[in-house]
């Protein structure tokens, strides 16, 4: 078990024993958790597809449920705020890591392949070459013993708590005796090559769910099941001389190595969450240091809206801009991110301006005349206070999101505003160096040099599903008004 070669944490290589036990050949997909849990909490959704988002604490409920519906003994109980795992009943259970190690590596048929079937990972294993999610269940190739997706499409939860490996021989080992996070192992969709790797490993918190990781189960085998007054324990104590390790089932003198040791197997259920703990922080693999926080950014593809401002003005709102939709880059971090863009949005009015005379400084009164206006006149505008703002833009929109449903959150900031405001009035005109009185030219506009800068507040509802994202956002203008956008982009998540 472990390598040489490997990461720190899969060293050092050393020799173990283990018994004989049933695995599936699958991870368990989302339709026989729905069976037996009445509910569905995959990110990815397909009946075929491995169940995922489901903490360690949800993958042993499941077995034990699964072992009463199929009529056999519960493997895990509760003693007070801890979990024990009895390996000497016949029902469900999580693999030990040694057990998934044997079971991907190929058992007795092994072949000392770097994954689960070979050394040609696309024939074996969904990763990041060839998905962008999790896929259905038994697709590609399996190992030597028939198992299926041993490496790759997602993690797979493990019973024992994450640490370093002894260099002694061992018996059934059950990993360290304390710890926070528990073993992960096989990699998923999103993985590196090196990360599905037989011997990789890995960690997640027992309380936190991701949609990265699932499980597969297994069953003590029948012959190992030996009454608990024989000798033996499965609580993964060094052997000396691998020699005089107990047979493995089947044969005569079948120890009973599967009594539960239960100063090494309780589970704390309110230990503080980490992704890793600090004595094996460095031994964490890149992968795993990508489960949180999860990004997407969000790319708009349409975006609209209506604008009621304080006059009864209506403006519709059109996107125009670098980024789509006002949620343009989201990071997730549990259930809570933040989003921010820069050039969102252009907004026009329907009733745009066009007979827009020149430009006029309000606090002076100074007036430039359009170039196509006569140049041997001067001018003069006389405002009457009627203000119109054919264009404004979001110059920058930042906001905090907070989550309230699994793919629903809402956000709440505020965006500066820069605007173009025309003034409504009449132009006069008169020879230049002419003591005449003014003639009329016409009634029109004249634009505001310099506009304004404002602010505008945001409240948004978002939805993000997979790779649809939609939204509701209403905006409060300081100058304007209120205004509803509706929003349709695509999350690209990395």
């Amino acid at each position: 078990m472990g390598s040489e070669n490997g990461d720190d944490d899969e060293q050092p290589a050393h020799k173990v024993t283990i018994g004989s036990f049933y695995i599936c050949n699958h991870e368990v997909t989302q339709s026989e958790w729905l069976c037996v849990m009445e509910n569905n909490p995959s990110y990815y959704k397909g009946e075929k597809r491995p169940v995922e988002q489901v903490s360690w604490f949800d993958a042993i409920e499941y077995c034990n449920l699964l072992s009463k519906k199929e009529g056999l003994e519960p493997c895990y109980e509760k003693d007070g705020r801890n979990y024990i795992c009895n390996f000497a009943k016949n029902g469900y259970r999580l693999p030990t890591e040694a057990e998934w190690e044997y079971a991907a590596s190929g058992g007795l048929k092994r072949r000392d392949s770097k994954y689960s079937g070979g050394n040609f990972l696309d024939d074996f294993a969904w990763y990041e070459n060839n998905c962008n999610n999790s896929q259905n269940v038994m697709t590609l190739k399996p190992n030597e013993l028939g198992l299926y997706d041993m490496s790759g499409n997602v993690w797979e939860w493990c019973w024992d708590k994450y640490g370093k490996y002894s260099k002694s021989a061992q018996i059934n080992p059950l990993g360290v005796s304390s710890g926070a996070d528990r073993v992960i192992r096989g990699g998923r969709w999103r993985s590196h090559d090196s990360d599905c790797r037989v011997t990789n490993r890995s960690s997640y918190s027992p309380k936190e769910a991701y949609y990265g990781i699932g499980f597969r189960v297994v069953r003590t085998a029948e012959d190992m099941i030996v009454a608990e007054k024989t000798e033996g324990d499965f609580s993964g104590e060094s052997v000396q001389d691998a020699k005089k390790a107990p047979k493995l089932a089947g044969e005569n003198e079948a120890q009973n190595v599967l009594a539960v040791n239960q100063t090494s197997d309780n589970t704390d259920e309110n230990e503080e969450l980490s992704l890793n703990n600090e004595s094996t922080a460095e031994n964490i693999i890149p992968e795993t240091k990508r489960n949180a926080p999860e990004w997407a950014l969000v790319l708009g593809a349409l975006t609209g809206g209506v604008m009621i401002s304080k006059n009864s003005e209506h403006i519709v709102t059109p996107d125009f801009g670098i980024w789509g939709v006002p949620l343009s880059c989201m990071a997730f971090c549990g259930n809570f991110g933040f989003y921010c863009a820069c050039m969102e949005h252009a907004n026009f009015s329907i009733h745009t301006p066009f007979d827009v005379y020149g430009k006029i400084n309000v606090k002076d009164n100074n007036f430039s005349p359009k170039d196509n206006l006569d140049d041997s006149y001067e001018y003069y505008f006389e405002p009457d206070g009627e203000k119109v703002i054919p264009f404004y833009y979001e110059l920058l929109s930042i906001g905090l999101c907070i989550r309230i449903f699994k793919y629903t959150w809402i956000s709440f900031g505020g965006a500066m505003i820069g605007e173009i405001i025309d003034m409504h009035g009449k132009l006069y005109y008169r020879p230049k160096d002419s003591s005449d009185d003014y003639s009329f030219y016409g009634e029109g506009y004249a634009r505001e040099e310099g506009g304004m800068d404002w602010f505008q507040l945001h409240l948004g509802l978002n939805l993000v599903y997979e790779h649809l994202y939609c939204g509701v956002w209403y905006k409060y203008n300081f100058k304007v008004g209120h205004q509803i956008d509706m929003n349709l982009g695509y999350a690209i998540h990395f």
